[in-house]
């Protein structure tokens, strides 16, 4: 579609990229853009840092399931850490 070249096409909803996804040669699965105000930080393993400030990140879909956040999502993580697997 665009040669040899990295592209980004941008959708507003998931199934229209998730349709793009599988019909356009070489496309890798959808990913999210999320923009938090407030996150965790792991710069070292298993080392937790919460932040309060802007930033956009990426997700892969799946982490979107069942992981609705709420006002003490933060300070719940941090009393009881998990790790998520591959």
């Amino acid at each position: 579609m665009n040669g040899n070249s990295d592209y980004c096409v941008a959708f507003a909803q998931y199934e229209p990229a998730k349709q793009f996804s599988e019909s356009a040669a070489g496309a890798e699965s959808p990913i999210v853009l999320v923009r938090q105000l407030e996150w965790i930080n792991e710069s070292e393993h298993g080392h937790f840092i919460p932040e309060k400030e802007e930033r956009i990140t990426e997700w892969q879909v799946r982490w979107l399931d069942g992981n609705k956040r709420g006002p003490n999502s933060i300070r719940d993580f941090l009393k009881h850490p998990r790790e998520e697997g591959p």
